[in-house]
């Protein structure tokens, strides 16, 4: 048999154990109640005037709170109406424009009370908020609507900017609902380091973290040196991540980020001999002898959490197409089927959800399309249990974790769940159920999601890739009710 693999390189010298301070909070200025007050730690090394700040998304609504009323879900960007004005307004995107660059601020253009800077951000119900290094965001506008910067073109006007964005939505109490959600994503691509401290004094608990607060250079480093950990011709396709068309790593890109922006990744990378030398498509799933095969006997049994309904799953054909059928043991009705072809392979690398051509029923006896709620409305259970068996499946694909027998009857590995899946560790491993072949080529796990949380140290509470939240309970950061006294900080780390 071959060596087994060099051990893995030791986590990178650069990394900082200790997580930055809270952010002081911003002075109370009552004139913007229903406001979220914002305070900025520039910790990059570069001046407050190359520190840019873009803010866009859909402006909130509501019937109380002035900030709310008259803007339906209308796209806006967050202005300011002044330099060294405390609070935002919404500027609309009514006009189609190949790009905005007026509301991308530098950080010196904020009000400052010796602290750093700081805003009072208005409501949104879903919203990103850009940083950008020595350069202003170039956006590009419909109308009531934008286009957010292609991270894997050369042609895009921001290709050569560094940038990164969170993700939030702030919805008052005068709007509706009175909660606050957001993230750090690094789910399509990871530029630069940005730190969240969200607090909301009097509730347990008073204050949550997360996202990156290590140097830039130093996560790329470790980015790239797990990269290493690619064999033969699938070196090409994680290496091809970097985005360094110069001497500077602009970003790295996730495979979701490089197939869906036109990048190199490939998208059958799951299901082709012949660039890689194996299948994975074929060894797991797509033959009646794969291991998931009705002739190999292994099974796939699968726990959802909102209905604690129990679906076994297996792989059968029919008119030559290899369908992964999960059918109820318990509290449904309903079975799931899922057919092998190329858009599937790109659902796992894309974490789509559910999987784009799921369906329900069984190919001998007829299916339907699953049954999507329709706007406003709740997911049936027939469409949640949907929903749940395609991140747990597409999550365990992640980390290494399929193929694995889960025959039921009890044990650690009886069932997939969320609520065991977190025990299955070590994660991102060369999974010693594939065919020696698979052992011998890849890895067939997300090795761009295991650069980002490994080691622990790094960035366990940020999102690599949409369903790391089943892997890592940390990574979300909100409230369901919010504190007249909440504010949040963002700290930007490190630009080296």
């Amino acid at each position: 048999p071959p060596p087994p693999p060099p051990p893995p390189p030791p986590p990178p010298s650069c990394i900082v154990t200790n997580p930055p301070a809270s952010p002081v909070i911003p002075p109370a200025d009552p004139q913007y109640a229903g406001y979220l007050p914002v305070r900025f730690v520039n910790n990059t090394g570069l001046s407050d005037a190359e520190v840019f700040i873009t803010t866009l998304g859909n402006a909130a609504t509501g019937s109380s709170a002035s900030i709310c009323v008259g803007w339906g879900d209308s796209f806006v960007f967050m202005a300011l109406p002044s330099v060294g004005a405390a609070g935002g307004t919404y500027s609309p995107v009514m006009t189609t424009n190949p790009g905005v660059t007026a509301y991308s601020y530098p950080l010196s253009d904020f009000a400052s009370d010796g602290d750093g800077q700081y805003i009072y951000m208005p409501p949104f119900n879903a919203g990103r908020m850009f940083i950008s290094y020595t350069t202003p965001l170039s956006i590009e506008t419909g109308s009531n609507s934008y286009q957010n910067p292609n991270p894997a073109t050369a042609t895009d006007a921001n290709y050569n900017t560094i940038y990164d964005k969170m993700e939030f939505t702030f919805v008052p109490a005068g709007c509706g609902l009175n909660q606050i959600g957001l993230n750090v994503t690094a789910v399509d691509f990871f530029g630069l380091p940005i730190y969240l401290y969200l607090a909301n004094p009097g509730d347990t608990p008073d204050s949550i973290t997360s996202g990156v607060y290590q140097p830039r250079d130093c996560v790329i480093q470790n980015m790239t040196a797990t990269f290493a950990d690619a064999i033969g011709n699938a070196s090409s396709q994680w290496n091809g991540l970097v985005q360094k068309p110069g001497a500077t790593v602009l970003r790295v890109l996730s495979p979701e980020g490089s197939i869906a922006n036109g990048g190199t990744f490939d998208p059958d990378y799951l299901d082709n001999a012949v660039e890689y030398g194996y299948s994975w498509a074929n060894n797991v799933w797509s033959s009646l002898t794969a291991f998931y095969g009705t002739e190999a006997g292994n099974l796939f049994l699968i726990e959802t959490t909102t209905y604690s309904a129990l679906f076994q799953g297996q792989v059968s054909e029919f008119n030559g197409v290899y369908y992964f059928i999960f059918k109820p043991q318990e509290a449904s009705t309903t079975t799931y089927t899922i057919p092998w072809n190329e858009q599937t392979g790109i659902d796992f690398l894309e974490a789509n959800s559910p999987f784009t051509d799921m369906s329900t029923g069984t190919p001998t006896e007829g299916t339907a399309a699953l049954p999507y709620p329709g706007p406003g409305q709740p997911p049936t259970q027939a469409f949640q249990d949907a929903v749940e068996i395609t991140q747990l499946f597409e999550a365990a694909w992640v980390i290494g974790l399929v193929p694995q027998n889960f025959p039921g009857g009890g044990g650690a590995t009886a069932t997939l769940s969320r609520a065991n899946i977190q025990t299955l560790e070590p994660y991102y491993r060369i999974n010693p159920n594939l065919s020696q072949g698979g052992q011998d080529t890849g890895p067939w796990y997300n090795l761009y999601d295991k650069s980002i949380h490994v080691p622990s140290s790094m960035n366990n509470v940020t999102y690599a890739y949409a369903w790391d939240d089943v892997l890592y309970p940390v990574i979300g950061s909100g409230y369901e009710t919010l504190a007249p006294t909440a504010y949040l900080g963002i700290v930007l780390g490190p630009a080296n």
